[in-house]
């Protein structure tokens, strides 16, 4: 689906009344590109000039594309001679790229292995369980490491969904897409990130605190029942992974129940429900070895002291 980025003049200006639209071009820079408008773009805004002023204006929304730094600037509807306003010129870019890579390329700042590199000049993967989340934080280098870890992983979270929100703004109004469509594809895919980062060997956390910031940014009513469910996990077994498994699980569950009550339209009910069965599968996915130690009963419990690999 095609983004539409609108650049604007400081004032219209219409031909006099009774007179024919100018024919002159009126060019506008786009940053990368040579000075040229390309045959395309000529072609269009000759081709419209011409009906302009034979009173039948095709242009409501003209979307010029190409490549090159100069587009000439187009009309936007009159319907009738004399009367054509010059309107901004649409240069169309694809907006799930822009979306699915700022998601991914955020997500991949992974806040566990900065901090244990900056601030211990080690790495947290070397440690415990060897992931780069909040609970190997804690046991490794201990509090403030956690915390510092934790916060930048729900930071990044809800900045990745509010980045793909804010490019979502950008389709064009008669767009049939789902807005939450957006912001869950940006919300799997800064999971991803931080799961598999691309700068630091593909190897990171399990995703359970940006996939909370992403819930925060999309459906925060959620996250007070999500947080009664790890806790009544975590505070009688004192395991932190066991918590975050059924959380995951609970999510989607919680997410149909939310749009049935707030009377979703289907289209959107299915999206959001899909999207957390995704993010959810994702987080019990990267718990593998953890479901794995717990039926063999050797897993971590909070409290417990870890010795290095």
């Amino acid at each position: 689906m095609p983004v539409v980025f609108c650049f604007y003049e400081t004032g219209n200006r219409r031909a006099p009344q009774g007179q024919p639209a100018a024919r002159g071009r009126s060019n506008i820079r786009l940053s990368g590109g040579k000075q040229s408008g390309g045959a395309r773009a000529q072609l269009a805004w000759q081709k419209h000039l011409l009906l302009c002023e034979r009173g039948i204006c095709d242009a409501g929304q003209k979307q010029i594309s190409g490549r090159g730094a100069y587009f000439p600037r187009v009309h936007a509807g009159c319907g009738k001679l004399g009367g054509c306003q010059l309107g901004p010129v649409h240069l169309v870019a694809p907006v799930p790229v822009l979306r699915a890579a700022q998601a991914y390329l955020l997500g991949s700042i992974d806040t566990g292995i900065l901090v244990s590199k900056c601030l211990y000049h080690d790495d947290v993967r070397n440690y415990g369980s060897g992931a780069a989340g909040m609970t190997n934080m804690l046991r490794t280098f201990g509090k403030k490491a956690a915390a510092l870890t934790a916060a930048g992983d729900v930071l990044k979270g809800v900045a990745a969904v509010c980045i793909g929100r804010w490019l979502f703004g950008f389709l064009p109004a008669d767009a049939a897409v789902s807005p939450y469509l957006g912001v869950y594809m940006t919300a799997i895919l800064a999971v991803i990130g931080h799961s598999k980062p691309i700068y630091f060997g593909f190897k990171g956390g399990k995703g359970v605190l940006v996939a909370g910031g992403a819930i925060l940014a999309i459906q925060p009513i959620l996250l007070p029942f999500l947080t009664a469910v790890f806790l009544l996990c975590l505070i009688p077994t004192g395991m932190v992974s066991l918590g975050s498994i059924t959380m995951a699980a609970a999510y989607p569950v919680l997410t149909l129940i939310y749009g049935l009550l707030k009377g979703f339209a289907a289209g959107d009910l299915a999206i959001c429900v899909v999207g957390a069965l995704i993010m959810g599968g994702m987080v019990i996915y990267m718990h593998r070895a953890n479901i794995q130690r717990i039926r063999a009963g050797k897993e971590y419990r909070f409290g417990q002291k870890h010795k290095k690999n």
